[in-house]
């Protein structure tokens, strides 16, 4: 069985696709609206990524999906602005 991926944010490096390609699972969320109903609908997942939008979104999906599960979260960093990644693994 494929572990299984939620993915948040822009695809803006077709992460997506790759990791579909070598056998994961991957759902796809866009907003945070999205994020919370993926997390929401008792399907558990081996992995959250994150692609970094604003700091403020990025902050708010970390916190949502804690809020959630303890699945291991993946920060794929944009930009060098501040930002508190301590609660990514």
């Amino acid at each position: 069985m494929a572990a299984k991926i939620l993915h948040f944010g822009w695809d803006d490096c077709h992460r997506v696709q790759v990791l579909r390609v070598a056998g994961f699972a991957v759902m796809e969320s866009e907003t945070l609206e999205e994020l919370c109903d993926h997390l929401q609908c008792g399907e558990p997942v081996d992995a959250v990524i994150l692609s970094e939008a604003s700091a403020r979104t990025i902050q708010q999906a970390a916190a949502i999906v804690r809020t959630h599960c303890a699945a291991p979260m993946i920060l794929f960093r944009r930009t060098l602005r501040q930002l508190d990644e301590s609660p990514f693994d």
